[in-house]
């Protein structure tokens, strides 16, 4: 027996998605401060023991589940560094004192003909004196397809070519019966398939993420990439191919949108942090039940918003369109 497992993809506009945002788990003890002291220093510590017996159950698993992916994650982390991220010339000198980042455009040709899709590259910069973070959970820059709606791409004056999430979200083909599992009970069945899933769901977020600092002068620069349509991904998932189509060279496709109409056409690329509502009643009493007070969750939110990126528009690129 086989399976296809889709990733979960899901984006929370509260406090516990600010915690994931900035790469925390919603579980107490899951906190960077708190895995730096260490999992049996937080077991007798008077926040982890007024917790309920489930709550505690849930934050040692939390805790588990972080130690057993910590190593692909940052392998994954490692691997995206070196196929994307590109050092400083000689000689480079911060343009500002700082955090910050430039966006830069660079199309495959000027010249194109009526029905002919948009070519190029684009890069972030870090022109500042500081390390800038950037985390993409559905990356545009690994996959063209893929954003978490903070991507716009505006020709002539109007967006076009992008959505926030795709129509076809690649499947990964995998084993899914173990040697023996005949033999397990029900609830050790169950046991193995949740974990075979959390797995599953774990490897689908290292490959359409992407979580990267650039130190001063460090340029990212998108991954080639060719826009598939729904329907051919699909065909090409059943025949056992790549979803993706593979591109020579440093370009890639802006899909689906093509040139409808003779002229000049100017591009221009933006970034946009989405906005995140104030952290509601709710809000606060679900971090209240994970053993945050009202206190610990605004500084949590205000951490989250200081590490949000400014707003950036790359050049204008002007294109010309011919029959």
């Amino acid at each position: 027996m086989r399976r296809s497992l889709g990733p979960g993809a899901a984006f929370f506009v509260s406090v516990a998605g600010l915690l994931l945002a900035c790469g925390k788990s919603q579980e107490p003890g899951a906190s960077a401060a708190n895995r730096i002291k260490g999992l049996e220093a937080y077991k007798a510590s008077p926040e982890f023991k007024k917790l309920s017996a489930e709550d505690q159950r849930r934050t040692l698993e939390a805790f588990r589940e972080m130690a057993e992916e910590a190593p692909a994650r940052k392998a994954q982390n490692a691997e995206d560094r070196a196929e994307l991220v590109q050092p400083p010339p000689p000689g480079w000198r911060p343009e500002k004192e700082g955090r910050h980042l430039r966006l830069i455009l660079t199309p495959q040709k000027t010249r194109y003909r009526v029905g002919e899709r948009f070519w190029y590259i684009l890069e972030l910069k870090n022109i500042g004196s500081e390390p800038a973070w950037f985390v993409e959970h559905d990356s545009f820059f690994k996959s063209g397809d893929r954003d978490m709606g903070r991507w716009k791409v505006v020709v002539a004056g109007r967006e076009v070519g992008r959505r926030a999430l795709p129509l076809f979200s690649p499947s990964i083909i995998e084993p899914f019966n173990p040697p023996g599992f005949d033999r397990l009970t029900d609830e050790e069945r169950r046991a193995f398939v949740q974990r075979d899933v959390q797995r599953a769901n774990a490897r689908w977020r290292r490959l359409l993420g992407l979580n990267v600092t650039l130190a001063p002068g460090e340029t990212l620069r998108t991954r080639p990439w060719r826009f598939v349509d729904a329907i051919d991904a699909q065909r090409r998932s059943e025949q056992g191919l790549s979803p993706s189509v593979p591109v020579k060279g440093r370009f890639r496709e802006l899909g689906p949108y093509r040139f409808d109409a003779p002229g000049t056409h100017t591009i221009q690329i933006l970034f946009r942090e989405v906005s995140r509502p104030a952290t509601s009643k709710a809000d606060f009493a679900f971090m209240e039940r994970r053993g945050h007070s009202r206190k610990d969750t605004l500084k949590i939110e205000e951490e989250a918003r200081k590490g949000l990126l400014p707003s950036m528009d790359s050049n204008v690129i002007a294109i010309e369109v011919g029959e």
